[in-house]
């Protein structure tokens, strides 16, 4: 088992194979921190790489292509597999071509982080229930000293165009037809820059980039009490209380025509099968064990990441791991749940939402980004 998590990550998952390995006689599973996507890629395409191993989903496409992965339809047949013990869209992208090429082991919606403090000093009792209250909020809390932004009270540092278009009610198309701009991208542009333009650009983009370079680390701006609103996984809540922030979490709103309605995007990572790999039998024995049976609960506890099997929903264990508003678990139960179009060359709409969202930071007309956007879709489709 080569683990491309780093050493946290990767520890986690020593434990869990040290689990496995004690609950049966017929395997030995070894494991091997290899922190580098590609390095795994290139071991498995000269057949000396693992026998199983793990990946995000935006993976799966281009690993099904390139045949780095195999299809593990023949053994969920032959074992009998009922997938349905999985949340629905954690197994979904791990399908590609008709067939499924990997397991899911969690489930991570984002949701929006908030730092009662700031709230409450503000005067602000009462959590918004709309996007639109969320930025109003934000600006009204970002604080601005001698020129520049001390704190930044809209979550706007870091990804935030999906998740924003997302709460509009649309999103980025079928793998039969991406779309890399419409009416909710155009709004999400617009919400954002009209901030941008109140603050000023340089003042912006220059405590973003700030903000860009300490993410996550104990510097972090939220985690040093800078920011009001964020976007983030379930696994930021135990950062920031680790750090003292006084930190609450709820489920992403839509804007206010959504009537009531929530939308998140979601990750995964997930557990695949190489094509070169040399003990097929004895990953799967050990991909069931780590994604559906005990060792699940294990990671998801260990790893502070919210399990894709919807029987461990509603265990108590893994709840308590997660902010205790509930926001995570409830974002995975009660909200529309997005992800991008499953293609191998999904990479190609990323990178042009991340110019865009780049873009706007830096103070550059909507009507020229909304533009640049729509030339990038024409030559995706060409």
């Amino acid at each position: 088992m080569w683990s491309g998590d780093g050493e946290s990550g990767a520890g986690n998952i020593e434990e869990l194979i040290k689990a496995y390995n004690a609950s049966q006689d017929k395997y030995e599973v070894i494991g091997l921190s290899v922190p580098d996507m590609q390095k795994i890629v290139t071991a498995v395409s000269s057949g000396t790489g693992p026998d199983i191993t793990d990946a995000f989903m935006t993976s799966i496409p281009g690993y099904a292509e390139e045949q780095i992965a195999m299809p593990l339809d023949d053994l969920i047949a032959r074992d009998n597999v009922d997938l349905t013990v999985f949340a629905e869209m954690p197994l979904e992208v791990n399908q590609y071509g008709g067939k499924q090429y990997a397991l899911p082991i969690n489930c991570n919606p984002y949701v929006l982080f908030y730092n009662k403090d700031l709230l409450e000093e503000g005067g602000y009792t009462k959590l918004p229930e709309t996007m639109e209250e969320v930025f109003e909020i934000g600006k009204a809390l970002t604080k601005v000293e001698n020129g520049q932004i001390t704190c930044m009270g809209s979550p706007i540092v870091g990804g935030w165009l999906d998740l924003v278009t997302y709460s509009t009610g649309y999103d980025f198309g079928t793998a039969q037809e991406v779309v890399f701009v419409n009416e909710g991208v155009r709004k999400a542009i617009e919400m954002v820059s009209e901030q941008v333009n109140y603050f000023g650009a340089d003042e912006v983009s220059s405590f973003n980039s700030s903000a860009a370079s300490l993410w996550n680390s104990e510097e972090d701006y939220f985690r040093v009490g800078n920011g009001v609103f964020r976007f983030d996984g379930p696994w930021f809540y135990k950062m920031a209380v680790n750090s003292g922030i006084n930190v609450g979490a709820m489920m992403i709103p839509g804007f206010a025509d959504r009537n009531g309605q929530n939308y998140t995007a979601f990750d995964t990572s997930n557990l695949y099968i190489p094509s070169t790999a040399k003990n097929v039998d004895g990953a799967w024995d050990f991909m069931k064990y780590f994604a559906m049976g005990d060792g699940a609960k294990m990671f998801s506890v260990t790893d502070g990441s919210i399990p894709a099997l919807k029987t461990l929903l509603d265990d108590p264990d893994v709840i308590a791991t997660f902010d205790p508003e509930g926001a995570s678990l409830g974002t995975i139960k009660g909200a529309n749940l997005v992800a991008k179009p499953v293609r191998s060359d999904i990479s190609e709409l990323n990178t042009a939402l991340g110019i865009a969202s780049d873009s706007v930071i830096l103070g550059e007309p909507v009507e020229d980004i909304i533009a640049e956007l729509e030339k990038a879709q024409e030559a995706y489709q060409q």
